[in-house]
């Protein structure tokens, strides 16, 4: 091999080698500490102790994370959060919801303590116990979509939920019919065509039996239907219910 070609060589692995190594300190980075976002919930209670009730915990790193408490640090005090029996694994790159428990009261010493009206939730430090050591988690949260859309110029689109016996409905739905069928409450909807949404007959209903309450219950019992179903009752829908 001419010295030529061997220079060349030479030349190209060692670019390759520079390429190469913020790729493999970003990987040794991905998998080296720990790194953990939290995204803490205020709940305001009546019957309990407010405080926070929830922590959303985000684990940005490629390595799992073993941990057995949460706590809350502020104001000098530490507040224990919630204990993990067994301890909560957080795998890499995973988001977890966590529920904190209720309680009636918080002490320090003999004195009872309340948390202060508006108190900002980034101002409270979140830390986890895990097996090797205490791991301070960094407050961050997805970028709401309403400054999204604003630094984009984008119209907001809302959305509104109508719900029956937890079946969602629109406008296109008049009626609401509900029964038990093998011992399970069902609810039917019967739309602006007389079409009825479920799997019995009659499923379509004509135009002068549309008119109020009492002539879709007059066209249903003419049917005989109540002897499947046995006691039924039908309900006008509006949006909003």
């Amino acid at each position: 091999m001419s010295q030529a070609i061997l220079t060349t060589a030479m030349d190209i692995l060692r670019n390759l080698g520079l390429i190469a190594i913020p790729f493999t300190l970003y990987f040794a980075w991905t998998k080296i500490g720990f790194r953990v976002i939290v995204q803490p919930t205020w709940g305001e209670k009546r019957h309990a102790a407010s405080g926070i009730s929830r922590l959303t915990l985000m684990n940005m790193k490629d390595r799992s994370i073993a941990v057995f408490h949460a706590h809350a640090v502020f104001e000098g005090m530490l507040l224990p959060l919630k204990d993990f029996d067994p301890p909560l694994i957080l795998k890499s790159y995973e988001a977890v919801n966590v529920e904190i428990p209720e309680v009636s009261d918080f002490y320090v010493g003999d004195q009872s303590f309340r948390w202060k009206a508006g108190l900002d939730l980034h101002k409270i430090e979140i830390f986890l116990s895990t097996a090797s050591k205490m791991v301070k988690c960094k407050h961050g949260s997805p970028p709401h979509r309403l400054g999204f859309a604003q630094r984009r110029g984008l119209k907001i689109v809302t959305t509104h939920t109508s719900t029956f016996n937890g079946r969602v409905y629109n406008n296109n739905v008049k009626y609401a019919i509900g029964y038990r069928l093998d011992g399970i409450e069902q609810t039917a909807f019967v739309d602006q065509f007389g079409f009825v949404d479920w799997s019995l007959a009659p499923n379509m209903l004509h135009s002068e039996n549309m008119v109020n309450v009492s002539a879709v219950r007059h066209a249903l019992d003419a049917s005989g239907i109540e002897r499947i179903i046995g006691r039924y009752y039908v309900e006008k829908l509006e949006r909003g219910n």
